[in-house]
């Protein structure tokens, strides 16, 4: 999910709807935050992810990596990982890869 700051632009009145709502409403503007990752390692990532998401784990890890990093995350079941153990696997992976 992309960070963003978010504004209000103006309030609306819920009398400017038909028919009229029980709250009032707000315009907003969002605005996308630069992002933190160099170019380079958004390919990475990228791969990473595409990988992960195939389930190619033996191209992202040797079996005795793969072990190490999820035994240092705890992950005791990879259908049930938080984003934070999920990014310490991709730093993981990018000191393996070199």
């Amino acid at each position: 999910m992309a960070d963003v700051d978010i504004s209000i632009l103006a309030k609306v009145p819920r009398h400017y709807f038909h028919p009229k709502p029980k709250v009032d409403s707000a315009l907003i503007v969002l605005k996308r935050k630069p992002t933190k990752m160099a170019f380079i390692e958004r390919k990475k990532y990228k791969t990473f992810v595409m990988k992960w998401v195939k389930k190619e784990y033996e191209k992202l890890f040797t079996k005795n990596q793969f072990n190490k990093a999820l035994k240092h995350e705890r992950i005791y079941d990879l259908n049930n990982i938080t984003f934070e153990q999920f990014l310490s696997l991709f730093n993981s992976y990018k000191i393996f890869d070199g």
